[in-house]
């Protein structure tokens, strides 16, 4: 059995009087439940080499400017071709 956990955000904890205090704490959440089972259940029977480049598309995606070699040390040298 395996589990798979995602940060979907960051929240800061509040006082009495609702003010924020310390540092951010993560939201974890099974990948079920941000993308749904069959999303999920599908990327199961796909390659290692087809999910780093998915992943590095999406770093690319957000950082378009991102280091190749930061990139590759990431998501596996072994399984991303760049």
């Amino acid at each position: 059995m395996q589990l798979y956990l995602v940060v979907v955000d960051f929240v800061r904890r509040r006082n009495k009087r609702g003010g924020e205090y310390g540092m951010p704490v993560s939201i974890l959440l099974p990948p079920e439940a941000v993308w749904g089972y069959d999303a999920v259940a599908a990327a199961y029977s796909e390659l290692p080499e087809d999910s780093a480049r998915r992943i590095a598309e999406q770093i690319y995606r957000h950082w378009p400017s991102a280091d190749e070699k930061a990139v590759r040390r990431m998501v596996g040298r072994r399984h991303y071709n760049g």
